[in-house]
């Protein structure tokens, strides 16, 4: 993970939630990247009220926003969103 460093502990990155429909699992995946890292999936009873807000505010595509990570090492850690996310198409 590249990021900077707040100053306060925690870590400056970049969050991406990428709508994953072809998921076998899930119909309804959210896939979360770090700084452009496969970091995990948005939980599943969460994933389809992430995957409607993506809906709504980026028309299904993929959103990044800035985040900072505070915590980690041990868990728990906290990622706190910096800003209002930008909706993009992915493969653009």
């Amino acid at each position: 993970m590249s990021g900077s460093d707040t100053g306060d502990g925690g870590v400056s990155v970049i969050l991406e939630l990428v709508p994953d429909p072809t998921n076998q699992h899930d119909k309804n995946a959210v896939a979360v990247r770090i700084d452009g890292a496969h970091a995990g999936y948005i939980g599943r009873d969460e994933a389809s009220l992430v995957g409607a807000m993506l809906k709504k505010l980026g028309g299904g595509r993929s959103m990044r926003c800035r985040c900072t990570i505070r915590g980690g090492g041990e868990f728990p850690f906290e990622v706190v969103i910096d800003g209002i996310p930008d909706a993009y198409d992915h493969g653009a």
